[in-house]
């Protein structure tokens, strides 16, 4: 066996121990938990065959018949168009595709492409969980403390008492409600927290705005706006790398294109100021 073919072996044998299975999850834990990989080989740029298992110089493969992998055969290694193997990574969410086994020893056996969907995931885990843990007090802090807000300008600076409060927001008949104590519980502590940040100040049972409460909702909105932004930015990004990735496979031959102007077989003249064809 040639170098070249034995490196092929190598890496085939490599993948070959983590082939996936007919069903792959592609979401929630069970998708996250997947590692596997799909090894497929192409003809003429559409399906062909499908390795399913790898014996030393031996392949067990499954050809495409029009409609789907069934008809299975042993083949050498040798017979395998290397420009033409198709391999499928399914790293947790992510799909990675690598065309031709160059490609995945340049692109794929480096790792590099991994340490980024692992660094990506993780900061946007992490991210998200802080953004969420904190929006979840956060934005139930700031609608009461909007709702106060209000209340102060409609009764020209009056301050509201929990049992008032809790009337204005959920009606009289919240004191015949089953979780009426626990949700009394929930807005005085909600309302202990506004008056230990400085947003209201309390004077025996009642509570009332102070005037540190609206710069307070103009961070949460900001950062709220900012939020949206950021969602909004990270669509935008996503799209460019698609568009990006399309370019390059387009450049790199994976894609082609259809001619629009072929003038490989014609020849412009000019003659009495008119062009004719030869």
């Amino acid at each position: 066996m040639n170098p070249i073919n034995k490196l092929y072996s190598i890496v085939l044998s490599h993948l070959g121990k983590r082939l996936c299975e007919n069903r792959i999850p592609r979401s929630g834990e069970k998708g996250k938990a997947v590692n596997c990989f799909v090894l497929a080989i192409d003809r003429d740029r559409g399906p062909f065959q499908l390795i399913t298992k790898i014996s030393g110089n031996l392949l067990t493969v499954l050809e495409w018949n029009e409609t789907s992998y069934t008809d299975e055969k042993v083949i050498e290694l040798e017979q395998i168009d290397r420009k033409q193997l198709r391999i499928i990574h399914y790293y947790g969410l992510s799909e990675i595709r690598y065309y031709g086994l160059w490609d995945y020893l340049r692109n794929g056996a480096t790792g590099f492409q991994y340490l980024l969907i692992i660094g990506y995931g993780t900061l946007s885990s992490v991210n998200q969980y802080f953004f969420i843990k904190k929006k979840l007090v956060t934005k139930q802090r700031m609608e009461l403390l909007q709702y106060l807000v209000a209340h102060h300008y409609e009764s020209g600076g009056g301050g509201l008492g929990v049992i008032e409060l809790m009337s204005q927001l959920y009606s009289i008949r919240w004191i015949s409600h089953p979780d009426s104590e626990s949700q009394q519980r929930k807005v005085e502590l909600y309302l202990a927290s506004l008056v230990d940040s400085g947003e209201l100040e309390k004077n025996g049972t009642s509570y009332r705005v102070k005037g540190k409460a609206i710069s307070t909702i103009e961070s949460f909105e900001e950062e709220e706006r900012r939020h949206t932004d950021n969602v909004r930015l990270q669509r935008k990004a996503i799209w460019v790398s698609v568009i990006l990735a399309v370019f390059a496979l387009i450049q790199a031959d994976v894609i082609k294109l259809p001619t629009v102007l072929d003038y490989s077989n014609t020849a412009l003249t000019q003659e009495n100021g008119e062009l004719h064809n030869k």
